[in-house]
């Protein structure tokens, strides 16, 4: 359980620092060029479905995400969610989401250990 906790630990990390290390990159940008580079999740949806030179095809999923012929309201929403959400708002979330899940965790293992270390001292002192 101690290396999953630290696995999680270590992602949660990765994405708070991705996340600031992003929000850092647009205050770069935006002092070089004076404008703000706008790094949204329909951007990196974009980068991630440019197809590389050389390949083949693209699955169906991909297809639809760039030219819809049905479900068009469920790829509207997904355009507007994807443009409003900002990719260092959504990486820092992710990773403050992941330490909190870690925190409870322990916090609920902690107390079922003083539970069962309460339930032994109550037996002990039963028997005496």
């Amino acid at each position: 359980m101690f290396i999953l906790r630290s696995i999680v630990r270590f992602f949660a990390g990765v994405f708070l620092l991705s996340g600031i290390g992003v929000l850092v990159y647009q205050g770069y940008i935006r002092y070089q060029t004076g404008e703000w580079f706008g790094m949204d999740l329909l951007w990196v949806v974009n980068r991630l479905l440019a197809s590389p030179p050389g390949s083949g095809g693209s699955t169906s999923l991909v297809n639809w995400f760039l030219a819809p012929e049905d479900w068009i309201g469920l790829h509207r929403v997904l355009l507007v969610a994807l443009d409003v959400l900002p990719l260092s708002l959504t990486l820092m979330v992710i990773g403050s989401f992941l330490f909190a899940s870690v925190e409870r965790g322990e916090t609920e293992r902690g107390r079922a250990i003083d539970a069962v270390e309460e339930e032994m001292r109550a037996r002990q002192n039963d028997q005496e």
